[in-house]
Protein backbone atom coordinates (compact mmCIF):
# COMPACT_ATOMS: atom_id res chain seq x y z
CA UNK A 1 0.00 0.00 0.00
CA UNK A 2 3.10 2.17 0.90
CA UNK A 3 4.78 1.31 -2.86
CA UNK A 4 4.88 4.62 -4.40
CA UNK A 5 6.32 6.11 -1.25
CA UNK A 6 8.82 3.82 -0.51
CA UNK A 7 9.54 4.45 -4.12
CA UNK A 8 9.93 8.02 -4.04
CA UNK A 9 11.57 8.04 -0.58
CA UNK A 10 14.40 5.63 -2.16
CA UNK A 11 14.96 7.85 -5.34
CA UNK A 12 14.92 10.58 -2.74
CA UNK A 13 17.27 9.37 -0.40
CA UNK A 14 20.01 8.16 -2.92
CA UNK A 15 19.93 11.48 -4.85
CA UNK A 16 20.46 13.18 -1.92
CA UNK A 17 23.40 10.42 -0.59
CA UNK A 18 24.75 10.96 -3.70
CA UNK A 19 24.68 14.70 -3.81
CA UNK A 20 26.34 14.44 -0.82
CA UNK A 21 29.30 12.21 -1.71
CA UNK A 22 29.92 14.71 -5.02
CA UNK A 23 30.03 17.76 -2.63
CA UNK A 24 32.39 15.73 -0.61
CA UNK A 25 34.90 15.07 -3.40
CA UNK A 26 34.61 18.76 -4.56
CA UNK A 27 35.47 20.26 -0.86
CA UNK A 28 37.91 17.48 -0.03
CA UNK A 29 40.03 18.71 -2.90
CA UNK A 30 40.03 22.46 -2.08
CA UNK A 31 42.76 23.58 -0.18
CA UNK A 32 42.93 26.00 2.98
CA UNK A 33 39.31 26.24 4.81
CA UNK A 34 37.44 24.90 1.76
CA UNK A 35 38.70 21.58 2.91
CA UNK A 36 36.88 21.19 6.51
CA UNK A 37 33.49 21.58 4.77
CA UNK A 38 34.05 18.13 3.51
CA UNK A 39 34.24 16.70 7.29
CA UNK A 40 30.63 18.28 7.38
CA UNK A 41 29.53 16.22 4.79
CA UNK A 42 30.61 12.74 6.09
CA UNK A 43 28.15 14.24 9.44
CA UNK A 44 25.88 14.75 6.92
CA UNK A 45 25.82 11.77 4.99
CA UNK A 46 25.54 9.79 8.11
CA UNK A 47 22.41 11.57 9.21
CA UNK A 48 21.15 11.10 6.02
CA UNK A 49 21.94 6.98 5.92
CA UNK A 50 20.02 7.20 9.66
CA UNK A 51 17.11 9.03 7.98
CA UNK A 52 17.01 6.64 5.32
CA UNK A 53 16.45 3.89 7.61
CA UNK A 54 14.28 5.46 9.77
CA UNK A 55 12.41 6.82 6.53
CA UNK A 56 11.45 3.32 6.20
CA UNK A 57 10.13 2.11 9.65
CA UNK A 58 8.04 5.38 10.02
CA UNK A 59 6.66 4.38 6.27
CA UNK A 60 5.38 1.17 7.27
CA UNK A 61 3.72 1.79 10.59
CA UNK A 62 2.10 5.32 10.08
CA UNK A 63 -0.14 6.69 7.33
CA UNK A 64 1.32 10.18 6.66
CA UNK A 65 2.13 11.92 3.54
CA UNK A 66 5.39 11.37 1.91
CA UNK A 67 6.68 15.14 2.79
CA UNK A 68 5.67 14.34 6.73
CA UNK A 69 7.49 10.74 6.81
CA UNK A 70 10.55 12.59 5.36
CA UNK A 71 10.50 15.51 8.17
CA UNK A 72 9.95 13.05 10.77
CA UNK A 73 12.86 10.39 9.73
CA UNK A 74 15.14 13.47 10.13
CA UNK A 75 13.50 14.80 13.10
CA UNK A 76 13.88 11.73 14.59
CA UNK A 77 17.69 11.06 13.18
CA UNK A 78 18.65 14.16 14.49
CA UNK A 79 16.53 14.27 17.94
CA UNK A 80 17.98 11.00 19.20
CA UNK A 81 21.80 10.96 18.10
CA UNK A 82 22.54 7.99 20.58
CA UNK A 83 19.90 6.16 18.85
CA UNK A 84 21.73 6.78 15.50
CA UNK A 85 24.53 6.46 16.35
CA UNK A 86 23.78 2.77 17.76
CA UNK A 87 21.46 1.77 14.65
CA UNK A 88 24.72 2.89 12.24
CA UNK A 89 27.27 1.02 14.60
CA UNK A 90 25.31 -2.23 14.87
CA UNK A 91 24.54 -2.25 10.98
CA UNK A 92 28.05 -1.72 9.94
CA UNK A 93 28.76 -4.80 12.66
CA UNK A 94 25.95 -6.99 10.82
CA UNK A 95 27.39 -6.19 7.53
CA UNK A 96 30.96 -6.91 8.74
CA UNK A 97 30.15 -10.35 10.20
CA UNK A 98 28.18 -11.16 7.49
CA UNK A 99 30.82 -10.61 5.07
CA UNK A 100 34.23 -11.69 6.89
CA UNK A 101 33.34 -14.55 9.06
CA UNK A 102 30.54 -16.54 6.92
CA UNK A 103 30.40 -18.04 3.53
CA UNK A 104 29.37 -15.36 0.63
CA UNK A 105 26.10 -17.67 -0.37
CA UNK A 106 24.39 -17.04 3.10
CA UNK A 107 24.86 -13.49 3.54
CA UNK A 108 21.93 -11.94 1.48
CA UNK A 109 19.40 -14.30 3.44
CA UNK A 110 20.41 -13.37 6.85
CA UNK A 111 22.20 -10.14 6.82
CA UNK A 112 19.20 -7.79 5.45
CA UNK A 113 16.90 -9.60 8.60
CA UNK A 114 19.12 -9.07 11.50
CA UNK A 115 20.08 -5.34 10.10
CA UNK A 116 16.35 -4.98 9.63
CA UNK A 117 15.48 -6.44 13.25
CA UNK A 118 17.92 -5.07 15.33
CA UNK A 119 17.18 -1.60 13.26
CA UNK A 120 13.14 -1.88 14.06
CA UNK A 121 13.92 -3.03 17.69
CA UNK A 122 16.00 0.76 18.14
CA UNK A 123 13.25 1.85 16.42
CA UNK A 124 10.20 0.39 17.86
CA UNK A 125 12.07 1.71 21.73
CA UNK A 126 13.02 5.19 20.52
CA UNK A 127 9.16 5.52 19.38
CA UNK A 128 7.75 3.87 22.99
CA UNK A 129 9.68 6.59 24.35
CA UNK A 130 8.51 10.05 22.09
CA UNK A 131 5.04 8.50 22.50
CA UNK A 132 5.32 8.21 26.43
CA UNK A 133 6.37 11.94 26.39
CA UNK A 134 3.49 12.83 24.58
CA UNK A 135 1.31 11.19 26.78
CA UNK A 136 2.79 13.15 29.12
CA UNK A 137 2.07 16.15 27.89
CA UNK A 138 -1.22 15.76 26.73
CA UNK A 139 -2.06 14.80 30.55
CA UNK A 140 -0.30 17.71 31.80
CA UNK A 141 -2.23 20.18 29.40
CA UNK A 142 -5.18 18.20 30.16
CA UNK A 143 -4.67 18.48 34.11
CA UNK A 144 -3.92 22.51 33.15
CA UNK A 145 -7.17 22.85 31.15
CA UNK A 146 -9.56 20.88 34.24
CA UNK A 147 -8.02 23.45 36.47
CA UNK A 148 -8.12 26.57 34.85
CA UNK A 149 -11.26 25.54 33.32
Amino acid sequence: SNYKQSMFGGLFFIVAIILIIVNFGFYSNMTNYLQLISYLFIALLFVVIIACVNFFSILVHFHMTFWQVIKNSFLISIGRPFSSILILISNFAVIYISVTKFNMFLVPFFMGSVAAYITFFQFNHVFKKIQAKQEKLAEAEEKKNLTTG
